[in-house]
C-alpha cells in the first residue's frame, strides 16, 4: 500500500523519494515489492537501505520529511518512537499497538487504504505547519517513553504477580 500511495503522491509532489530502510524478512515479499515498483515505474523513486547501523538509522529518521509506517501488526511499535525522538513527523497505522504508542503525535491511517495513506503523506509534505506540529508533539510523546520507566513498570508487574501468588 505504501508503494501505491507513493505513486499517487508523486503526481502532485514530484520531488521526493521513498527510502525503504530495513532488512527484508521474506524473500518472496521482497521480490513482489520490487516487481510492484517496476510495474508502477518507480524504480528511480525508491531507495533500499538494508542492514543499517543504529547510527545510520538515526540519520535516516532525522533527514526524512516524514516517517510512514503502515504496519499491519506491531507488538509495540518502537520505530514510531524512534522517528518521533528524531523530530520526524509520523504517519502510522490505526491498528494494533500503534495508536497507543503514537497517541496524538502522529497521523493515524488505515494500513490497507492507499488513498488514506497518500492523503496523509500529501498533508505532511505540503503543510509545513502540520509537519512542525507533528515534530513538536512527537518529541514530547517520545520523551514519555524511557528505558528507566519501562524497567520500573516491568518490576511493578512482577511484584504484583508475586504478591498475588502469596495471597
Amino acid at each position: 500500500t505504501l508503494v501505491q500511495a507513493l505513486a499517487q503522491v508523486k503526481r502532485s509532489v514530484p520531488k521526493f523519494k521513498l527510502i525503504k530502510v530495513g532488512t527484508p524478512i521474506y524473500l518472496k515479499h521482497h521480490r513482489m515489492l520490487h516487481q510492484q515498483i517496476r510495474e508502477l515505474n518507480l524504480e528511480n523513486e525508491v531507495i533500499f537501505i538494508d542492514h543499517p547501523s543504529q547510527e545510520d538509522l538515526a540519520v535516516f529518521y532525522s533527514m526524512a520529511d516524514a516517517f510512514v509506517f503502515p504496519s499491519l501488526f506491531e507488538g509495540f511499535g518502537l520505530p514510531v518512537l524512534e522517528a518521533m525522538a528524531c523530530g520526524t513527523p509520523v504517519i502510522t497505522s490505526n491498528t494494533s499497538s500503534l495508536p497507543e504508542v503514537a497517541g496524538d503525535a502522529a497521523i493515524l491511517v488505515d494500513p490497507y487504504n492507499v488513498d488514506e495513506i497518500a492523503a496523509a503523506m500529501r498533508q505532511v509534505l505540503e503543510d509545513p505547519g502540520l509537519a512542525a506540529d507533528l515534530c513538536r508533539r512527537g518529541l514530547a510523546r517520545a520523551a514519555q517513553f524511557t528505558w528507566e520507566r519501562t524497567a520500573r513498570e516491568t518490576i511493578a508487574v512482577y511484584e504484583n504477580v508475586l504478591n498475588q501468588g502469596k495471597s
